[in-house]
């Protein structure tokens, strides 16, 4: 029997959001950040690129914006997507996030929580 193992789905991660209008917005992956899936944790660049987040940063690319809506590819290319950048309540075992300490965590969740972003 073959086992097949099924991946994260577009928007799982979100278990509440305001009306799909207001809590999603679009922007730019910046090229070079490669694969993501649904739920992966976002940050801003200088340019204001989405990016994944530098917990460890202090030039403002430790605190994340939103999180991914569906899976994306920007290995080699600028991609447009879908991200929940507010008024939204998100499953954090279904979440992908940089590796924290527990101290850049309860940063990072202050930060998401200061735009509406719950994580539970």
């Amino acid at each position: 029997m073959v086992t097949k193992t099924e991946t994260a789905h577009r928007a799982e991660f979100i278990y509440w959001e305001e009306d799909n209008d207001y809590s999603r917005n679009t922007g730019l992956l910046k090229a070079g950040v490669g694969v993501i899936v649904p739920g992966t944790e976002l940050a801003r660049d200088a340019t204001g690129d989405l990016i994944i987040p530098v917990p460890s940063a202090s030039d403002g690319t430790e605190i994340p914006v939103g999180f991914s809506y569906d899976h994306a590819d920007s290995t080699s290319a600028d991609t447009k997507i879908v991200i929940i950048d507010k008024d939204a309540i998100v499953v954090d075992a279904l979440l992908t996030r940089p590796t924290m300490t527990p101290a850049q965590k309860a940063a990072a969740d202050a930060a998401l929580d200061s735009i509406g972003i719950r994580v539970r």
